[in-house]
């Protein structure tokens, strides 16, 4: 798993402090060139002294990741009903 920055560059792992009713919003992609890939994300907190995770996940089940193993791709555009080719042309 790799963090990148508003620019793209790698990160390390974010580290914040939110305050009550403070949000925070994160973007996670997930890419795959080959294979079929299950997977979820765990947040590790800190809430007022105690350590909890937090489970990000499909409903109850783990997201799922293919990789089109060089078949054309497409990406659907957030909250359309178009389709585009994958930025990279593959």
């Amino acid at each position: 798993m790799t963090f990148h920055g508003p620019g793209g560059a790698p990160e390390p792992a974010p580290k914040f402090v939110l305050g009550p009713g403070d949000i925070e919003r994160f973007h996670i992609w997930a890419e795959a060139r080959t294979g079929w890939h299950e997977w979820t994300v765990d947040l590790l907190l800190l809430v007022d002294g105690r350590r909890e995770v937090v489970t990000i996940d499909d409903f109850g089940g783990p997201f799922v990741t293919v990789g089109g193993d060089g078949l054309p791709q497409r990406m659907n555009l957030a909250g359309t009903s178009e389709w585009t080719v994958w930025p990279d042309g593959a």
